[in-house]
């Protein structure tokens, strides 16, 4: 049994995350839970750990709210940021990571710079949900120099502004530790 759920320090709570990570962008593509609520049937049935079962349940639910705001605002998956942005306010940091990292390696410039400080800024808060205050402040204070750069030419669907004052917060907490 698990102490908590912590895929930095647990092999199946790693493959658990990956597995309902890519699960849910499939599920956006097809337009249905069905892979996601298949896989979680079977994780739930073979674990009997209360802290996976509770991040199986989590999950599920987070990801209900992301379909559901797919659907209510008509999103198709060619709406990257649109997506990115109901991911990043269901505190989907892991799954926003992989749904603007499936994009990053076919644009070039600038847009990829971009791309790369998003992607970044949601490794920051992946790491803090852990516990992981070093990666969180590395990824974020190389994140943020970019997205401050670059305000004009982030999509206006990501609504930068306010994930960049939420990052500075972050950063301004942890500034102040040791990072042991």
């Amino acid at each position: 049994m698990t102490k908590s759920f912590n895929p930095f320090e647990s092999r199946t709570c790693r493959d658990i995350r990956n597995e309902l990570g890519s699960a849910l962008i499939e599920s956006i593509r097809e337009n249905s839970l069905e892979k996601v609520r298949t896989l979680a049937k079977h994780v739930l049935a073979v674990q009997d750990d209360p802290e996976v079962n509770g991040y199986v349940s989590d999950r599920l639910l987070r990801y209900k709210g992301v379909m559901e705001g797919v659907e209510a605002a008509r999103l198709s998956p060619g709406d990257i940021y649109d997506i990115a942005h109901l991911l990043w306010q269901e505190g989907l940091f892991f799954e926003c990571h992989e749904w603007l990292e499936q994009i990053w390696s076919s644009v070039e410039g600038r847009e990829k710079t971009i791309l790369q400080a998003l992607i970044r800024s949601t490794a920051a808060f992946e790491f803090i949900a852990y516990g992981r205050t070093r990666g969180a402040f590395l990824a974020g204070s190389k994140a943020l120099k970019v997205l401050v750069r670059n305000p004009d030419h982030i999509p206006k669907q990501i609504h930068i502004r306010s994930k960049v004052e939420e990052l500075q917060r972050v950063l301004n907490a942890l500034s102040g530790d040791s990072f042991t």
